[in-house]
Parts: C-alpha cells; structure tokens; sequence
C-alpha cells in the first residue's frame, strides 16, 4: 500500500494565506462593501425592536398577545362592536390601534 499524497490546491493556498495573515474574505468594493445589514443578526447580537405603543395598529395575533387575552376574544369584541377594527388597503388582514384595545378591554381596578 502507498501513502497518499496530497497536492495543494490553489484554492486551499489561498484559504492558508489568508489564515495566516489573518484575512477573514476577499475585500469587496463598491456600494455595499462597507454595509453591516443584518451583522447583529448574523452575529448572535439581540436586535433592539421597539414594542408598539397606543397609537399604532397591529394585527390581533400581537393585540391579543400585549393585553393578555385570546385572539378569538378580540374578534367576538369586533363582532360586538365593542373594539373598532381596520381592514388597512383594503385587504383580508385586520388591524386594530393599541390604544383602543387598551381602552376598550382594560377597565381600571376601581370600577370593576
């Protein structure tokens, strides 16, 4: 039996002299060459997201979730008329505004 033997690819004698000097890539030029879209995602960073506030609209997935009660409870209110609803471009997706699901399911302490 022969040992065998390797020969060096151009490829992996570009991959050791990038190791050795410390070279992560090939440098890229143009517009997007200096771009750190999406690096905190890539590098396990946490993003900073904003949390809706009063007068934004959100789906009831999100409404529902940020007041503590069930989506199927937000669409009975809106059947109710009880919480006004948007449907936003005209499309099948529902929105409702923060403040008013606030308003309209959250009653304070002291009167209930």
């Amino acid at each position: 039996m022969g040992t065998a033997v390797t020969e060096e690819t151009p490829m992996n004698a570009q991959q050791e002299a990038r190791d050795r000097t410390g070279e992560r890539g090939a440098s890229k030029s143009g517009p997007r060459a200096a771009s750190s879209y999406g690096n905190a995602r890539r590098q396990g960073r946490p993003t900073a997201k904003k949390a809706p506030t009063d007068g934004h609209f959100v789906s009831l997935v999100v409404a529902a979730e940020l007041v503590g009660v069930s989506v199927k409870t937000l669409r009975r209110r809106i059947a109710a008329h009880v919480l006004p609803a948007y449907r936003l471009g005209g499309g099948r997706a529902i929105r409702v505004n923060l403040g008013e699901v606030r308003d309209a399911l959250l009653i304070p302490y002291d009167e209930a």
